[in-house]
């Protein structure tokens, strides 16, 4: 979780593309805590920024986002290629819909538990 201490004019705040902004030192250990682990479903809420739920983006802490915006994208094609075969007509056809297709995806993320393969280190379900 963040802290709720009071933000100063110093270097070791910074705000995040989505404009909200943190103490570095806290979103760094957020960030940490929400890295992925192959004894833990994948998950990505720890990534996102508390206020807006948007994924935290920021050129400080990209050595901390990269793993994870990668496998966040590794995940999203393998949530398409499942929903190819589970969904509905109906679903299948608001695919095609940038902004829908993206709420779909983030479903599809809490519908199947994806996890880190032990062997080869890539996301599976």
């Amino acid at each position: 979780a963040i802290c709720l201490n009071a933000l100063d004019n110093t270097d070791e705040n910074i705000t995040l593309t989505c404009g909200h902004r943190w103490h570095l030192a806290c979103l760094k250990e957020q960030l940490e805590n929400a890295q992925p682990s192959k004894s833990k479903r994948l998950i990505f809420s720890g990534c996102r920024c508390a206020k807006c739920n948007a994924f935290c983006d920021h050129p400080r802490l990209e050595n901390l986002t990269r793993r994870t915006d990668s496998l966040r994208a590794k995940v999203d094609v393998l949530v398409e290629e499942q929903l190819k075969i589970d969904a509905t007509d109906a679903l299948r056809d608001a695919m095609h819909d940038p902004v829908a297709k993206a709420k779909i995806i983030e479903e599809g993320w809490r519908s199947y538990a994806f996890y880190l393969c032990g062997g080869c280190d890539e996301p599976y379900f």
